[in-house]
């Protein structure tokens, strides 16, 4: 009898296997694209994690962009993986110590997309950069750039037109005069701030940077610029801010500066500067800062300032100024700011505060108000400031 079981055959396990080896082919193969695809994200975040660490190291400063910003509350992960999961948005270097910035430590940043500010050198510790780190500076994103010291010439100047987004350049003692710049209307679209102090801009230079037709502050102090060349101001049409710090002009070479009609802030400080050149900036109806620092300005040459009605920012710092010249700025009826440090002011100086109406903030420090006196105008409702520190308007871009 034939058996009617027939005996089951073996099963085959070769499909299962094939499957088998198939997810782990293809699962090594997204692992491995996966290693490719983040090695140069992770290298990248390791040199940022480098370079932020060699940075504040040597004083600067590194802050991050945050991805997520509700409501304007940033959220960050732990600071110390900042480097890691954040882009840097702000470098400055340095802000102490003895480190130099040299071409080759700006060529170590590596890219950096995100960077929109960065501060290199200062008085102290100037920067040895030359034009060649141009071409790494203008690959970032950069909206405000700031170098003090190096020897950027005439040539390094043309090749900010690459730099498309910054808006403030700021470029201390450097080797430019201006003479060989030259730009297109579509060039520098973002420029409306430019600082070159210390640098030997002539006339002839400054008639060419009137180029920037977007200008709207400039920065010419410890320049190589005349009286004759004040003039080539008249070129830069939406000009509202001037800077001319220890500089030498005759008080009829300042009537170009009086023709500025759009003018607003003018800060010219150093002891060139007296009495008659005050008369002359008297007539800029705009002006609302006004910075005299350091000059031989007299009580008798602050009566034309009564004619600035919407003045509203003074700055008398280290002057001969006593409590007879503060009684004239009574009639300035918008003066909201007053330094008056380093001055010969005492108490009989309170009265005339008092009679400003839109007063509110006052620095007397180096002078002969007390503590007394500080509490006294603080009951009033001043803000008044009788020790070193930082004050609330920069007067340089």
């Amino acid at each position: 009898m034939l058996n009617q079981h027939a005996t089951k055959a073996p099963r085959d396990n070769s499909h299962t296997t094939w499957s088998w080896f198939n997810f782990r082919f293809l699962l090594t193969l997204l692992l491995l694209a996966i290693l490719i695809y983040l090695t140069p994200i992770l290298l990248s975040r390791w040199r940022s994690k480098v370079l932020v660490d060699s940075i504040r190291s040597h004083g600067g400063r590194v802050l991050f962009s945050h991805g997520y910003c509700p409501n304007g509350y940033c959220l960050a992960w732990y600071p110390e993986l900042e480097p890691f999961t954040e882009t840097i948005s702000y470098i400055l270097i340095p802000s102490e110590g003895k480190f130099q910035v040299t071409d080759e430590f700006i060529e170590s940043f590596g890219q950096q997309p995100f960077l929109m500010e960065l501060a290199l050198g200062d008085k102290e510790n100037p920067t040895t950069l030359t034009d060649r780190s141009l071409d790494t500076l203008c690959h970032f994103p950069l909206k405000i750039l700031h170098i003090s010291g190096g020897s950027i010439s005439d040539a390094g100047l043309q090749k900010f037109k690459d730099c498309s987004s910054l808006y403030l350049l700021v470029l201390k003692n450097q080797k430019i005069t201006g003479e060989l710049f030259d730009c297109a209307p579509s060039e520098f679209p973002q420029l409306t701030g430019l600082t070159l102090s210390g640098s030997p801009v002539t006339d002839k230079g400054l008639m060419k940077l009137s180029a920037l037709h977007r200008l709207e502050h400039i920065d010419l102090s410890r320049t190589r610029v005349t009286g004759q060349g004040l003039r080539h101001l008249s070129r830069f049409k939406k000009l509202t801010a001037l800077t001319i710090n220890q500089m030498n002009f005759s008080p009829e070479e300042m009537k170009s500066v009086s023709e500025l009609e759009l003018l607003d802030g003018l800060y010219m400080s150093g002891n060139s500067y007296h009495d008659q050149h005050v008369a002359q900036v008297a007539h800029l109806e705009l002006l609302t800062d006004l910075q005299l620092d350091d000059t031989r300005v007299t009580d008798a040459g602050l009566i034309p300032l009564t004619n600035l009605k919407h003045l509203e920012h003074l700055f008398l710092n280290n002057t001969e100024i006593t409590d007879a010249g503060i009684k004239h700025l009574i009639d300035c009826p918008s003066l909201r700011e007053l330094e008056l440090s380093n001055t010969k002011i005492t108490v009989k100086v309170l009265e005339s505060l008092r009679q400003m109406p839109q007063l509110k903030v006052v620095y007397a420090y180096d002078t002969q108000l007390s503590t007394g006196d500080y509490y006294t105008l603080k009951e009033d409702g001043f803000v008044i400031h009788i020790k070193r520190e930082p004050r609330g308007i920069e007067c340089s871009f």
